[in-house]
């Protein structure tokens, strides 16, 4: 079963730092999340939120969240 992506939030936590933060429409990365994912370095967790998927069926679903940590 094929579902499409429709958005999503990513975020960076970086150790003493501020959260680096993008939210993105479609499956494509925008400019300012690829932008911050190219910030990204060991230490720093990235995280995928508030994902909405389309199902074959047409119906709307939330995805589970991930999180990775960077090593």
């Amino acid at each position: 079963m094929k579902f499409k992506t429709l958005s999503y939030e990513l975020t960076i936590a970086k150790p003493n730092q501020n959260f680096l933060f993008c939210k993105n429409e479609g499956s494509r990365l925008t400019e300012s999340c690829q932008k911050i994912i190219l910030q990204a370095a060991k230490g720093d967790k990235v995280m995928v939120n508030n994902v909405k998927t389309k199902a074959p069926s047409g119906k709307i679903r939330a995805a589970p969240s991930v999180s990775l940590d960077i090593e």
